[in-house]
């Protein structure tokens, strides 16, 4: 990979890779260095993306990065306090952090990235019917702890 277009890919979606590894291992340090391998991967591979799909690949190969991390430790469950959060987004990771951690990733991706299903399917290698079963858990799990919250 050309040094230059990976400087620029750096620069244009590091933000976004870096906050879905964070959906995933919860944990600021994780997961930046989550983010960081994931550019190491792109820099040494000769993978050729294709214009308008390296955003795309970037956050699959995060999402695969933040599994193999998951399975050699056990991330942290709180937001830490470096991190620049009002207190609504603190009140909706508090939230969030009851979900698992794919169910979280579909979340981030559907919600706050703005993917379709089929586009969140093939960044997380399920099917489409996966991801739709995971945000309608995730909404279900979601709804029970805001009722519950409220008696």
């Amino acid at each position: 990979m050309d040094k230059e277009k990976l400087i620029k890919l750096y620069d244009e979606y590091y933000a976004d890779v870096q906050r879905l590894a964070f959906s995933y291992l919860k944990n600021k340090d994780d997961s930046m260095d989550a983010a960081q391998n994931v550019f190491l991967k792109l820099l040494k591979s000769d993978t050729v993306l294709a214009p308008g799909k390296e955003k795309s690949w970037l956050l699959k190969v995060t999402a695969n990065e933040c599994r193999d991390m998951l399975r050699k430790q056990r991330p942290s469950e709180e937001l830490p306090e470096d991190i620049e959060a009002d207190e609504s987004d603190r009140e909706v990771w508090e939230l969030l952090s009851a979900l698992k951690p794919e169910d979280r990733a579909v979340i981030q991706l559907f919600y706050y990235d703005g993917y379709s299903v089929k586009e969140i399917g093939s960044i997380l290698g399920i099917t489409s019917s996966g991801v739709s079963m995971r945000l309608s858990r995730a909404r279900k799990r979601l709804r029970t702890i805001l009722e519950d919250e409220d008696e």
